[in-house]
């Protein structure tokens, strides 16, 4: 945690992490940081300015459906794949690697999501575009169409 805890202080913009309590620093005394040991994505995201997460499909999906740019910091398989998604469909910045994170690299990733409006922008539309599709209604749809006739 030590790595997030100074970028948000480099980046010098408050934060909210998340992991196990072990994980947290001795004394809290940071005003600016904000510890966790479990949240509910769908009710914070939306309140934030971007998102620094893994880049699992479910976190990479909450953060597209509340309209914030993400910085992903990629542990393992199709983290990857989504961190460069996010880079495709323009709300993100090139994925990070957990194993080589630093929190200069960190720092930089995350002045340059809050600095970029057109990272806002695009989450923002994106986000309209999420929360107007009906994806079940939609997936039931062409079930019904090949197995129901």
């Amino acid at each position: 945690m030590a790595i997030w805890r100074q970028a948000a202080k480099l980046a010098n913009c408050r934060a909210i992490i998340q992991g196990p309590e072990v994980a947290w620093p001795k004394q809290v005394d940071a005003s600016d940081i904000l510890y966790l040991a479990r949240s509910e994505h769908r009710q914070i995201f939306p309140r934030c300015q971007l998102v620094v997460h893994h880049g699992g499909a479910g976190t990479t999906q909450t953060t597209l459906r509340a309209g914030v740019p993400s910085v992903v910091v990629a542990h393992v398989a199709d983290q990857f794949f989504w961190g460069d998604e996010l880079r495709r469909l323009g709300v993100a910045e090139k994925t990070l690697i957990r194993r080589s994170l630093s929190a200069p690299k960190l720092t930089k990733a995350i002045q340059s999501v809050l600095n970029n409006k057109e990272y806002r922008d695009r989450a923002k539309k994106l986000s309209f575009k999420i929360t107007a599709e009906d994806g079940v209604g939609m997936a039931v749809e062409k079930i019904e169409s090949q197995f129901v006739g």
